[in-house]
């Protein structure tokens, strides 16, 4: 049950982000992650945590954008996910990281 509200807020989270609904969509992926630690569901944290730097990057809040990527791709690691660790280091890439 907690899985399928997990999955519902960060779905919810995704259209916001995608109609530039920042505050309501920054809830909605606020909402998701503790369930996700909660369960253990990895990549459905690295997902939020992901998603949460794409909507600090868009806002300009760049160290706390380099700090949501920089936690999720060491998830994405953990669980083999290749295109969520090759799309975080992309997202790093952008600000110059070079601590991989």
């Amino acid at each position: 049950m907690e899985a399928d509200k997990a999955n519902c807020l960060s779905s919810l989270g995704s259209l916001a982000f995608r109609e530039y609904e920042n505050d309501l969509a920054r809830q909605y992926f606020q909402e998701a992650l503790p369930l996700y630690e909660k369960i253990g569901a990895l990549l459905g944290k690295a997902n939020c945590l992901s998603s949460l730097g794409s909507l600090a990057f868009r806002e300009y809040e760049n160290d706390l954008a380099r700090q949501y990527f920089q936690e999720a791709l060491p998830l994405y690691e953990k669980i083999g996910d290749l295109l969520g660790k090759a799309n975080c280091l992309r997202s790093l890439g952008s600000f110059g990281f070079s601590g991989i």
